[in-house]
């Protein structure tokens, strides 16, 4: 899955102290969020969730379901648990609990990189592999309020400059 430039705890320092907006060296995927209010708070959120994943990401410890509801913050698991299957068939954006940890661990990307630019939030991945499964990371946007029509990517896998 991932390749072997991709160190355990990498992600997570990047996630700490990477805050320019920082790009890697190969191919990449911008995701923004769009008309952000409270951008930083919305950040912050989102990184939490992504710490909690970075310590089981590409490894072989990773967790049950059932132990993720304890792992990951509770407003978060909430967004997904606290739906009826009707409701998360009609909302479009909307995730299955078990569904996203799943998609989470066979996601092939890494948090490289965030930045805020006034009520914008860009974050940067690095593509590790294909497929790279990015909506995961869109839900932890939509799970705070953000539509996914303020919710845009846009890749260079194909650059191989």
């Amino acid at each position: 899955m991932a390749d072997n430039h991709y160190k355990i705890g990498e992600e997570t320092k990047r996630i700490n102290t990477n805050n320019k907006g920082e790009w890697p060296k190969g191919p990449k995927i911008l995701l923004k969020a769009h008309n952000v209010k409270e951008p930083q708070k919305v950040l912050d959120k989102a990184k939490e969730v992504m710490l909690a994943v970075s310590q089981y990401a590409y490894t072989n410890q990773w967790p049950s379901d059932e132990e993720w509801k304890t792992i990951l913050p509770e407003w978060f698991v909430k967004s997904m648990t606290e739906k009826s299957l009707e409701q998360i068939m009609k909302t479009s954006g909307q995730w299955h609990y078990e569904s996203w940890v799943d998609n989470i661990r066979q996601r092939s990307w890494v948090w490289w990189s965030s930045k805020i630019e006034k009520d914008t939030i860009t974050i940067v991945l690095d593509v590790l592999d294909m497929p790279y499964l990015h909506d995961s990371l869109k839900y932890v946007f939509f799970a705070q309020g953000i539509p996914m029509s303020n919710i845009t990517d846009e890749d260079d896998i194909y650059d191989k400059s």
